[in-house]
């Protein structure tokens, strides 16, 4: 017989006696500051999970603080809709995830002071099960929008994700700087998907915090440029529509609703997928890496329009066309009749709620 509890019933037509076994209730209320939580096994052969069991956790962090949950060990019955066993887990109300299989979830952070962990199983299979510890940290805004006249290095966390450092001004975050060449933007994949720089001066986001931000809410797309002297003429690009998809499309790119003085020179990108020199994603037919071709790192078709990541020169001369900080759709009459030699002294990208 299965370990675990048993109830006894007596049926007085048949005399005969049956053990039928009750449905595990386990789980606690928890609200110390850190903790763990393991599923259910009670000495199990094999030291496998309780069956049908129903188990519910709730971590209550003080008023201000979030809960870090973090699992080490993973092993749930596995299905493709998770329907048998698995364990789900609420922001408060609000579902984050449902998981099974063997795949450890991602660290997972609540945007209020309150989570729930809720594991179930069925009566069939039993695995190891998992064990998951959670600590309350103070909570972070989840972008600038709060900060209507702050301009500096902040920190946010947006939802269910974890927190890192931003550059804000007047509510927006800022998703790109450059102004003196300091930081390379010529980088390999990886460096794009976690950001690099310094927040405080020339930087990029990261693509994973980026897409983060892009969940949470509508924002516009503004890229605002600067020539270098003596005509240091600024022009701005706004997109209302805008969004980046998740890794699983190589972060492709929806832009549209162009407004602005700069001219639109992210209309031919729409669509594209992120390219870095050692990860070509680009539009091209032939064996041709855009980001190679234009030393840079962009959502590229084929020949850009814009490379916003590309080398940064000492002046506004590009030395090899197209390989520059470039936005094709600049007024013609500052730059000459090939924008792709000409750089850009300073760039910034930025995102802002609608």
């Amino acid at each position: 017989m299965t370990r675990g509890v048993y109830i006894l019933y007596a049926f007085a037509v048949t005399n005969l006696l049956t053990y039928v076994q009750a449905a595990v209730q386990c789980g606690a209320t928890l609200s110390v500051a850190s903790g763990a939580i393991t599923s259910p096994c009670a000495g199990n052969p094999g030291h496998t999970y309780e069956h049908e069991a129903n188990c519910e956790w709730t971590i209550n962090a003080a008023s201000g603080l979030s809960v870090h949950l973090t699992f080490s060990i993973f092993d749930v019955e596995y299905h493709s809709k998770c329907e048998y066993d698995y364990v789900e887990v609420y922001d408060d109300q609000r579902l984050i995830g449902r998981y099974c299989g063997t795949t450890l979830p991602p660290l997972l952070i609540s945007s209020s002071n309150r989570m729930r962990v809720v594991f179930h199983s069925d009566r069939s299979v039993s695995k190891k099960g998992f064990h998951a510890s959670y600590i309350t940290k103070a909570s972070y805004p989840t972008d600038c929008s709060g900060e209507q006249t702050f301009t500096g290095v902040k920190i946010i966390q947006p939802t269910g994700h974890g927190s890192f450092s931003v550059y804000c001004s007047k509510g927006c975050v800022y998703l790109a700087r450059r102004f003196d060449g300091s930081v390379e933007f010529y980088r390999k994949w990886v460096d794009y998907q976690n950001g690099f720089g310094n927040k405080a001066g020339e930087h990029f986001i990261g693509l994973e915090n980026l897409v983060a931000l892009l969940k949470q809410r509508k924002y516009k797309l503004r890229v605002d440029l600067t020539m270098w002297p003596p005509k240091s003429k600024t022009g701005y690009a706004e997109y209302s529509n805008f969004d980046v998809g998740g890794s699983n499309t190589n972060y492709s790119l929806t832009v549209g609703g162009y407004s602005g003085t700069a001219g639109d020179s992210l209309h031919g990108h729409n669509g594209a997928q992120f390219s870095t020199y050692d990860r070509d994603n680009d539009a091209t037919v032939d064996s041709v890496n855009c980001a190679v071709a234009n030393k840079g790192a962009w959502w590229y078709q084929a020949c850009p329009s814009a490379n916003l990541f590309g080398s940064y020169p000492d002046s506004h001369v590009c030395p090899q066309s197209g390989t520059c900080i470039s936005w094709a759709q600049w007024y013609l009459e500052y730059i000459g009749r090939n924008p792709h030699l000409y750089s850009f002294r300073k760039v910034d990208m930025s995102i802002c709620p609608i």
